[in-house]
């Protein structure tokens, strides 16, 4: 991740650049990971709405709001994903192993039902938080 290139005589100077960049990355990775989870909770709890029942009939979410829960499914299959790639970082968050195929059409809407964002909402808050509180890009990747 991040590694100077420093052309030095001195064998105490390289290893010691080399211990403090193997430190900046674990803690780089610790943050990254550390922010990876808060999305995933924060995801969690805000699918964590029953659907409700009236009547005999199911009230579901209504447009704009997060789908509510009524097996669970959805919210189990999410996933966060940060990767590093070149000189950017990225963060990637939804159902990547294909078991709750109406993710997308509830994040988006379809031609029949308004979209019931539950991603987006999330990504974007937590992408201010990530830009915030880790350096910019150009400063983890030389």
């Amino acid at each position: 991740m991040f590694c100077p290139q420093i052309n030095c005589q001195s064998t105490l100077l390289k290893t010691n650049i080399k211990q403090a960049n193997k430190k900046f990355e674990t803690y780089q990775k610790t943050l990254i990971n550390d922010l990876a989870t808060k999305i995933k909770r924060s995801l969690y709890f805000l699918l964590s709405t029953d659907v409700e029942k009236v009547n005999g009939k199911t009230l579901r979410s209504k447009a704009g709001e997060a789908p509510r829960m009524e097996s669970g499914n959805l919210r189990s299959n999410i996933d966060v994903k940060i990767y590093t790639s070149g000189k950017s970082l990225g963060l990637e968050a939804g159902v990547f192993n294909g078991k709750a195929p109406y993710a997308k059409m509830l994040e988006y809407g379809t031609v029949h039902i308004k979209p019931r964002p539950f991603l987006r909402p999330i990504l974007s808050q937590y992408k201010q938080v990530l830009q915030k509180n880790l350096p910019k890009a150009e400063d983890l990747f030389l």
